[in-house]
């Protein structure tokens, strides 16, 4: 089978383009035969139409272009809620979070988020050692885009008094988001600078692996955010629980496929109390890892690969195979 894949933004690292990219590579190790693009091109006969679309990407009017533009199917992979105007052209729909469309008679798949995972997780001390990171220390670190509503400056400000009374070190590592929070990265510049001993901070784009064995060499991880349950899954906290790491994590729906595996607590809504929770955590600290699998793209690339041929085949068609 031949997909063509749209990713609007494939050229600047943002996460939907990381995320196309990704997508591509697996997709083309179980089989199918995918080009990316950011916009069609119909050069190449292709057997199904995939566009990754975020509401604030695509209007109703170009992705009904979109599918006007081709006599392959159309499935539309959500980076965010849908506008049911669209629905019409579309021949099926992939979701990342449970729930995430009301209701359509179109084919639906639901694929959790999947982030990379190693084969095997690596010795702590090795990793803080390589990355020059305190090899004795509690390390509780976290990770996710850089915008206001994860809060990670307030968050920083709280346990670095903390951290210093008890020889914690803080571990942050942010990426751009598409809309920029201006003062967040100054002010977690400015902590770092006065904090060297007990915060380290990076913001930009870790390939994969890397970001992974840094999450590795922590002792707990936070994933939190004070804004309303989003109705799209979050790759930070596939990030990770790939590590293999302890996670506190909000109970919001955006974070309900992690929440339910081992070594994930759930933490409160409101940030006094879910910081209350996170000391806690620290104070107990078992530093207990677990099976990273469960969130792997291994896992759940099967299911989708399988969904997009019955959707190439007209759901009861004659059969489209994968590549040999």
């Amino acid at each position: 089978m031949r997909v063509l894949q749209i990713s609007k933004t494939l050229g600047p690292d943002c996460g939907i383009a990381l995320f196309a990219r990704s997508l591509q590579t697996h997709l083309r190790a179980g089989g199918i035969e995918v080009d990316t693009a950011d916009c069609p091109s119909l050069s190449k006969k292709h057997d199904l139409l995939l566009v990754q679309h975020h509401v604030e990407l695509f209007t109703d009017n170009e992705v009904a272009s979109l599918a006007a533009g081709t006599d392959a199917p159309v499935v539309l992979f959500a980076h965010s809620e849908c506008s049911a105007g669209a629905f019409q052209y579309l021949d099926g729909f992939v979701f990342m979070c449970p729930g995430m469309i009301v209701s359509t008679h179109k084919p639906v798949h639901t694929f959790l988020h999947p982030a990379w995972t190693p084969q095997s997780l690596e010795d702590r001390a090795t990793l803080r050692h390589e990355f020059g990171l305190p090899e004795k220390r509690l390390i509780v670190g976290s990770n996710g885009f850089l915008k206001f509503e994860r809060q990670f400056v307030e968050i920083v400000e709280v346990l670095l008094p903390e951290a210093r009374r008890s020889g914690w070190f803080l571990e942050l590592i942010t990426s751009p988001w598409r809309i920029d929070s201006p003062g967040e990265l100054s002010r977690l510049e400015g902590l770092c600078m006065r904090e060297q001993r007990h915060f380290r901070f990076h913001h930009g784009y870790l390939d994969a692996a890397t970001l992974n064995r840094r999450l590795q060499a922590c002792d707990v991880l936070w994933c939190w955010t004070g804004a309303p349950s989003a109705p799209c899954a979050s790759g930070a906290i596939s990030d990770q629980y790939a590590s293999g790491t302890r996670v506190l994590a909000a109970d919001k729906q955006q974070h309900r496929h992690v929440l339910g595996l081992p070594n994930t607590v759930a933490a409160p809504d409101a940030l006094v109390p879910f910081l209350d929770c996170l000391l806690e955590e620290l104070r107990m600290c078992p530093r207990q890892r677990h099976d990273p699998s469960p969130v792997s793209w291994g896992n759940c690339i099967s299911g989708l690969i399988a969904f997009l041929c019955r959707v190439a085949n007209g759901w009861n068609g004659p059969s489209i195979g994968l590549r040999q």
